[in-house]
């Protein structure tokens, strides 16, 4: 069974259930775009606080995820189960925490927005999807624990579902649709948390269920592993059968053992592992808000340009993260298993696949900018249209960084490694993408352009420390 085989069907529903995920941000934008520039613009700005505030505090999706692979490769199968029991009640305690930024949305959002129909309707969209962000965190934590053990297909699945609802209620409830109420984006946000909601139920079901993912590297039978090819002929019949080396799990599930706010030894080590990432997501959220205050310096259709390529962009970025889980999950079950040897060879081969994927989507972007961007504009609108097309050549430039720069992390999580992703992180957004950016874009004179060219930096030097920290072996090391 050869590893390239196992990457492929690892990573092939997690890029087909991001590039989903993308196709349903991009119609989102569509239908939003159609209400004017106000409602994509704020969108765009409460878009990156949700996403944001879903990533800095669903930290504990990391070191659950490497916890439950590192001990599904050992054959621990109990604890696994435990560790996804525990991080999806953590998860929902946190985002219940976050309700108490509810009386504090306008402010934050006037930071952005003048009084007007642009703040009113950002408050709106925030205060909808913020309340429905328990059952949201809580489905991403558990997502990320079956793709640990092997299962990428209940994810995508749960995907389709949850993306198909989003898509039919936003054309119902935004245009008034089968007799549905006319709410503009008040509409879209309610969608989103319905679909939200949905998405849950159905993990928890599968969760209490129970579901048998494949095993991926049992220890005895580690070595037979290669990357492009299939066994040595020397092997032994019983070595050689792929059973031996591909077959079905014990049933992962929920357990009463880790319904608990707070278990010693477990709860301390998945903090330990997770807390880097925490501080990791928010150098990025204060990359972010940051990058994005510049950008609003610019104007409303300097924001509304900078969200329709993003939305483009989605696609280039979601292959990456998908591939990035299955590094994850190869890595952290092959150190499991005991074969630092197979952990680097995944690392290998997930960084071709995705250096070369990504580059064929920045190679599209930068062939076809106009037509790409002019989904989302008005014949006419020559500002929003010369300037989203900038900002998208540019942006085709950074993506094989993307994905290098995503594989190498999701590698070095899923063995636990967790720090070297926050200080490349840190390093990229605080003196790269904020302070270059930032003279780039005000004494420079450069604008929005200079922020953007921040960016393809920003990505450079993430990947060029990343690939030391990989060299440097130290991360095989690492105790999960």
């Amino acid at each position: 069974m050869s590893l390239l085989f196992q990457t492929v069907r690892l990573a092939t529903p997690s890029v087909l259930e991001n590039l989903l995920n993308s196709g349903t941000f991009l119609v989102d934008g569509l239908m939003v775009a159609s209400l004017g520039a106000d409602a994509l613009a704020a969108v765009g700005i409460v878009g990156v606080f949700l996403w944001r505030l879903n990533f800095v505090f669903g930290c504990t999706r990391v070191g659950a995820g490497a916890m439950v692979s590192r001990r599904w490769g050992e054959g621990n199968f109990a604890e696994a189960r435990r560790v996804f029991t525990h991080c999806t009640v953590l998860s929902m305690m946190i985002a219940v925490f976050l309700w108490g930024l509810l009386p504090f949305l306008r402010p934050l959002m006037g930071a952005f927005f003048a009084e007007g129909s642009a703040l009113d309707l950002a408050v709106i969209y925030f205060k909808i999807n913020l309340l429905a962000l328990p059952f949201h965190m809580a489905a991403i934590n558990m997502a990320s624990c079956l793709r640990a053990a092997g299962d990428t297909r209940t994810p995508l699945l749960v995907s389709i579902m949850v993306n198909l609802i989003n898509v039919l209620l936003n054309y119902m409830l935004i245009f008034g649709k089968f007799g549905a109420p006319e709410w503009g984006l008040f509409g879209a946000a309610v969608a989103t948390a319905i679909a939200s909601m949905f998405g849950f139920c159905v993990l928890l079901v599968c969760g209490l269920r129970g579901l048998r993912p494949r095993r991926l590297f049992p220890a005895a039978d580690i070595e037979p592993v290669s990357v492009f090819g299939e066994e040595p002929d020397s092997l032994t019949p019983a070595r050689h059968d792929p059973s031996k080396i591909f077959f079905r799990g014990e049933p992962f599930k929920f357990s009463r053992a880790g319904l608990k706010p707070w278990i010693p030894k477990l709860t301390p080590r998945l903090l330990k592992i997770s807390h880097p990432v925490f501080w990791e997501e928010v150098a990025i959220t204060t990359g972010f808000v940051g990058f994005i205050w510049m950008i609003a310096r610019f104007g409303e259709v300097a924001v509304a340009a900078h969200t329709a390529t993003i939305r483009l962009e989605s696609f280039s970025f979601q292959i990456g993260h998908g591939i990035a889980a299955a590094v994850a999950t190869l890595v952290g079950q092959s150190l499991g298993a005991g074969s630092v040897d197979t952990a680097k060879r995944v690392f290998t081969l997930c960084l071709t696949l995705a250096i070369s994927t990504m580059s064929i989507i920045g190679i599209i972007l930068a062939l076809f900018p106009e037509w790409l961007v002019g989904w989302f504009t008005a014949p006419g609108d020559m500002d929003f249209l010369s300037l989203a097309v900038l900002i998208l050549l540019i942006s085709s430039l950074e993506q094989p960084l993307v994905g290098s720069s995503m594989v190498l992390s999701g590698g070095l999580r899923g063995a636990g490694h967790t720090r070297a992703p926050f200080i490349a992180q840190l390093i990229g957004t605080i003196p790269v993408r904020l302070g270059l950016g930032y003279v780039l874009a005000f004494p420079l004179g450069m604008g929005v352009v200079g922020l953007i060219w921040a960016t393809v930096a920003d990505w450079g030097v993430r990947t060029l420390y990343l690939a030391y920290v990989f060299r440097s072996g130290k991360w095989a090391k690492q105790v999960v």
